[in-house]
């Protein structure tokens, strides 16, 4: 037998390709003189691990491509995202849409407290407290409400602006 083919470049297995390494497939064996079976080089195999990405759809929508075919993208940090995004839409919209998200998630986190604020009240039998706790209860779900839903009209709309 002595060498290999790539069934896809058509290129000999070796160090152009990648390494010594294949990948054959198990249903497509190969005659005796080593011509039938299906195997792939590992630059084939890293190309259309890239191009299918993790999701495992074949649409290879979502990736960078060059000379040299696709490539792979670093994972970015948070403000490195929130710099590379803030340099693509207005800063105004950048500000409100944070400010959103921010308000939204303190709101989501305070009101637990305010909960058990309530309980507390409830335990020391102070209607005054009680009452005052429930209001601000009120009040804050209803904060939350329009927090979540002021932030979801601007992801909408900078999701609108960047696509």
């Amino acid at each position: 037998k002595g060498f290999v083919k790539c069934s896809r470049c058509n290129e000999k297995v070796g160090e152009l390709t990648g390494g010594f390494l294949i990948l054959g497939c198990k249903q497509c064996t190969p005659n005796r003189w080593g011509y039938g079976g299906f195997s792939l080089c590992t630059n084939c195999y890293r190309k259309n691990a890239l191009k299918t990405g993790a999701s495992g759809d074949a649409s290879g929508g979502g990736i960078l491509r060059g000379d040299k075919g696709p490539k792979s993208m670093a994972p970015l940090t948070v403000t490195q995202y929130i710099r590379r995004l803030s340099g693509q839409i207005s800063s105004t919209t950048l500000v409100i849409v944070l400010s959103c998200v921010c308000c939204s998630r303190f709101l989501d986190a305070y009101i637990p407290k305010a909960l058990g604020d309530i309980i507390s009240a409830l335990t020391h039998q102070s209607q005054e407290d009680f009452n005052q706790r429930i209001m601000e209860y009120l009040l804050l779900v209803l904060a939350d409400a329009v927090t979540s839903a002021a932030m979801g009209v601007a992801i909408q709309t900078l999701s609108t602006r960047l696509y």
